[in-house]
């Protein structure tokens, strides 16, 4: 593919050998994970959600508590009851991975928005810096463990009146 490659170790039947990953491939494939996670957090499908995170998910807040899937899942729901809109972007800062793991950093941008009463909005921003770790399971990604370094969530703001844009 001519992109950037990483070089991993691997052992089988004994034996270790060398082998080169594109890291563009496995990019693309966490990629495919990250959006379908924003379209369920978005369509407020919580057990779309859930089939993202390993049933072994360790969780670390920023505060360095953590957090079982169970946990985390109870904490979403009450999320999709609370707002109203919610849409997301990340940049990855660092990769690295093998054939069935990897670690990727990520500065994520999320937009908030809870309605009261049909027409007051109040809008917030959160950003969030963190290591996720995920493992390959029958084919599928699946986020195994997290570790929220940085957290902060700021007020963007307040709208009255209908909402006209698109959802």
């Amino acid at each position: 593919m001519g992109g950037k490659r990483t070089f991993i170790r691997k052992a089988s039947a004994g034996r270790t050998y060398d082998v080169w990953m594109d890291l563009e491939t496995l990019a693309g494939e966490l990629d495919d994970r990250h959006n379908a996670a924003r379209i369920a957090y978005q369509q407020r499908d919580l057990e779309a959600y859930r089939t993202l995170f390993s049933p072994e998910l360790a969780y670390r807040q920023p505060k360095g508590v953590t957090i079982s899937r169970d946990a985390l899942m109870k904490d979403v729901a009450a999320q999709f009851r609370r707002l109203s809109r919610v849409d997301s972007t990340y940049a990855r800062e660092a990769l690295d991975g093998s054939d069935d793991t990897a670690t990727e950093v990520l500065a994520q941008t999320a937009s908030l928005e809870a309605v009261a009463f049909g027409v007051v909005r109040r809008r917030w921003v959160l950003n969030r810096h963190a290591t996720y770790h995920w493992t390959r399971i029958d084919g599928a990604w699946l986020v195994r463990r997290v570790e929220v370094s940085r957290e902060a969530v700021t007020q963007a703001g307040w709208a009255f009146g209908l909402d006209r844009s698109p959802q």
